[in-house]
């Protein structure tokens, strides 16, 4: 079954999107981070994707009491990420209850990304944001210049849960899934996948349910969530045929 998790980014304390991660382009929402975590269980999702951007883009986690009241005000199971980089952090995190975290820029650090994945019990997601082949990093402003493959090799041996894959030239974007990057880059990363970036409708996601590639697991859905682009009662019955 393809898992549809929704997404909250949050900027300053409020529920916002980024267009293709570019904090120039920001759109801020009406309701509080709590509110819209409510409505999203109200509607029958089990999971939620929280990405702290002010975390992202300084390294300072600045959001945790946001995601801590989340946590305490619903009954979803929460992933986390933006700003993870510290152990201190980490343990914080993981003692609100907080099911799956997030590891993006620190992955780079194998020794970080270990002790994460040991304190964490494996539930580690690394966040792979890719722009053309390359992995970008630090709220999407820095690229790294070695092939992903490399990386690839590097992670092989940490038992890590997946891959947060995002299409960062299409995320914000709604602008439809590109089925064949989809199916390549999970096929690349040789291990359970989420994607996100691009998705704008319920026929992104019957594409994205009909590929039938190995290791996908989900996918992250955001604006077009918040947009009003998915009529909610066609997805649960997209959600019941996967």
């Amino acid at each position: 079954m393809l898992e549809v998790i929704p997404a909250i980014d949050l900027m300053g304390g409020h529920v916002v999107r980024l267009t293709q991660g570019d904090f120039r382009r920001v759109r801020r929402y009406p309701w509080t981070p709590v509110e819209w975590a409510r409505h999203l269980e109200g509607l029958g999702f089990r999971w939620l994707h929280v990405v702290d951007l002010d975390g992202a883009r300084t390294g300072r986690w600045t959001h945790g009491p946001v995601i801590a009241e989340i946590r305490r005000q619903t009954g979803l199971r929460i992933q986390a990420g933006g700003g993870l980089r510290t152990l201190d952090v980490l343990r914080t995190v993981r003692a609100w209850g907080i099911d799956r975290i997030v590891v993006g820029t620190q992955a780079a650090d194998l020794t970080f990304l270990r002790q994460a994945v040991d304190l964490w019990e494996g539930r580690v997601l690394v966040a792979l944001d890719v722009r053309g082949s390359r992995w970008v990093v630090r709220g999407w402003q820095q690229e790294i210049p070695e092939e992903v493959d490399a990386w690839l090799r590097r992670w092989a041996p940490i038992p890590f849960e997946g891959f947060l894959i995002t299409d960062t030239e299409r995320d914000g974007t709604c602008q439809g899934i590109d089925p064949e990057r989809v199916r390549r880059w999970t096929e690349r990363v040789g291990r359970p996948a989420w994607w996100a970036g691009g998705v704008g409708s319920v026929e992104d996601l019957t594409v994205l349910a009909s590929l039938g590639v190995d290791g996908l697991r989900g996918v992250i859905v955001g604006r077009a969530l918040l947009d009003g682009r998915i009529d909610f009662h066609i997805l649960k019955a997209l959600l019941h045929k996967t």
